[in-house]
């Protein structure tokens, strides 16, 4: 049986090569069932509803449940083990292609039989050995991981830089940025914080290192204007980098807040007393017009006492 998978993968080498130069996603049947199997599997598929005998019709049906993405994360298995899952699918789909090649069966029957066999094939895979990669970001050590939509086995290492974290916090507060990632780090490893300040960005020049350490996570007890920018934390371990995370700080200062609560107390007002005066059952002004009102008085006499406090 392994020998026949394996006649089976050099025979899909020319589908793969289609489905990489049009972008055409691949299943698990594409890389296991011969073209033979696949013929008989269709030669006497029926579309019910005008009795027409379609084998590509068929080839789609059977595309289409294999590509389902429940059972393409099923067969993500770890570095030699696709020979274990092609045997596993041929075994299943065998029998099928006997049943159907006796008589002429109409295209419900086949969707029933075919997605039992798939639902099958995700059960039995999984107990399979594998690997687990995390995207979009880090060297993830020696993992590999089969990819049935092409047909082959995909790295774990994606790109060093992971996507920027943007983190808004008010003028004074206290933030905690962790350098945490899904997948296992080694047993030694090093963490480089660096700051590139007001900008947010991924450009490594603009940064400057700010600790180095095992301290995976990087504390400010009072944001000020001067924290604003990119912190950046790397990963090293014996002397290689791993991965790259990213956290753009926006601090907000103090006195926009009032600004910002006071402008929307006012949009809230005007957008009730419009709604006030739109509604022709409405008597007189709105339970939250009144209690925007009322929260507008009280922040500008709080404002108010803030300013003759600082004065004084």
């Amino acid at each position: 049986m392994a020998a026949e998978v394996q006649k089976v993968k050099v025979s899909q080498g020319s589908v793969v090569c289609i489905s990489l130069l049009f972008g055409y996603t691949l299943s698990c049947f594409d890389c296991f069932i011969d073209k033979k199997l696949r013929d008989v599997l269709c030669e006497k598929y029926v579309i019910e509803k005008n009795g027409i005998n379609s084998p590509p019709e068929c080839y789609r049906l059977v595309k289409k449940i294999f590509r389902n993405q429940s059972l393409l994360q099923a067969a993500r298995v770890s570095k030699d083990y696709h020979t274990a899952l092609g045997e596993k699918l041929i075994q299943l789909i065998k029998p099928i292609s006997l049943f159907v090649s006796k008589n002429w069966t109409n295209d419900s029957v086949y969707d029933q039989i075919l997605r039992t066999a798939a639902d099958r094939f995700v059960v039995e895979v999984s107990n399979l050995p594998r690997v687990a990669c995390y995207p979009p970001c880090g060297s993830q050590g020696d993992g590999f991981a089969y990819d049935c939509a092409k047909c082959s086995y995909e790295s774990c290492d994606f790109d060093l830089d992971c996507p920027v974290i943007e983190i808004k916090v008010i003028e004074r507060s206290r933030i905690r940025m962790p350098c945490k990632v899904p997948f296992d780090l080694p047993n030694e490893f090093m963490a480089v914080w660096r700051f590139a300040e007001i900008f947010n960005t991924r450009e490594l020049e603009k940064f400057t290192e700010v600790t180095a350490g095992v301290d995976m996570v990087f504390s400010i007890p009072s944001t000020t204007s001067q924290n604003q920018g990119t912190y950046q934390c790397e990963i090293f371990s014996n002397g290689l980098s791993i991965v790259r995370l990213y956290y753009y700080v926006s601090v907000i200062p103090m006195g926009e807040i009032g600004h910002t609560e006071l402008q929307e107390i006012f949009e809230l007002s005007t957008f009730g007393s419009l709604n006030s005066s739109l509604d022709p059952s409405s008597q007189g002004p709105s339970a939250v017009v009144l209690i925007a009102c009322v929260s507008a008085v009280l922040l500008v006499l709080l404002l108010t006492l803030v300013v003759l406090d600082i004065k004084m």
